[in-house]
């Protein structure tokens, strides 16, 4: 369900910025606001939860990468620059700036 919550969430910011209500996000998915409530508190809170799991993912990409025996140094240094992580569409500029209003 936390998946699927912050899934919602971000294409809830990709079509209103961060200019929505947790009731705007549990009608998204179709449930009453105090199940949503139930996995998170706030909206602050799921962005959390996307940021960690975004640096948790990439995390443990990058650590394969470089446990991987059969890389030379320099492959194993170009695959880990070029790490994407899952939500990596949600960081753009204009997303971000809002953030960093809303927030801080």
């Amino acid at each position: 369900m936390k998946a699927r919550i912050m899934k919602a969430f971000l294409e809830e910011v990709h079509e209103k910025s961060m200019k929505f209500t947790m009731d705007d996000l549990a009608k998204r998915l179709g449930i009453s606001k105090r199940t949503l409530y139930e996995h998170f508190s706030s909206k602050t809170e799921i962005l959390d939860a996307i940021i960690d799991s975004t640096l948790q993912e990439f995390d443990e990409k990058t650590d394969m990468i470089m446990k991987d025996d059969e890389l030379q140094l320099v492959d194993k240094i170009k695959k880990v620059i070029t790490v994407i992580p899952k939500y990596n569409d949600f960081y753009n500029w204009q997303i971000l700036d809002q953030m960093r209003k809303t927030h801080p």
